[in-house]
């Protein structure tokens, strides 16, 4: 049985790592998610889920080494989107998002400049407590792959 009929408010906190051919990035990020609808689509109370509207921001830093030149860039990405999520048992849920957003730039390199920031996820989660969930997710957008290693607080 679940504690509650339906998920609430909650907020992550995230660190972020993305490798390519030619780069790596590292980052943080912060995620504040609020229910659309609560309790979700599905009446069966064996599988809770729930959407929730979000809006954060992730601070991403790359660096990469092309022959005998290295350059690194910085971006600020506020960004909003949407989460579907659900759980499969008891403590273990799955979910998909998107996020939409600018990429604010600051580099030494002349040809990273500001751009629309995208992302699509699958995430999967395990709570440890009825308030802390440890969360991990893949994503795929704007920077190539991405994984994120994150812990969800639910009010």
């Amino acid at each position: 049985e679940y504690g509650a009929e339906e998920l609430g408010m909650d907020a992550t906190a995230w660190f972020i790592a993305g490798f390519s051919h030619r780069s790596v990035m590292v980052g943080t990020a912060a995620q504040f998610a609020y229910p659309i609808l609560g309790a979700g689509f599905f009446e069966d109370p064996v599988y809770l889920d729930a959407l929730h509207a979000t809006v954060g921001f992730d601070f991403l830093r790359f660096s990469w080494q092309l022959q005998d030149t290295s350059a690194e860039v910085m971006y600020l990405a506020p960004n909003f989107g949407i989460r579907y999520e659900m759980y499969l048992a008891a403590t273990i849920s799955l979910a998909l998002c998107a996020r939409v957003g600018p990429a604010l730039s600051r580099s030494n390199h002349p040809d990273a400049d500001n751009r629309v920031y995208w992302s699509t996820g699958v995430a999967a989660s395990w709570d440890v407590f009825d308030w802390l969930s440890v969360v991990f997710e893949f994503d795929w957008g704007t920077f190539n792959d991405t994984l994120r290693l994150g812990a969800m607080f639910r009010f």
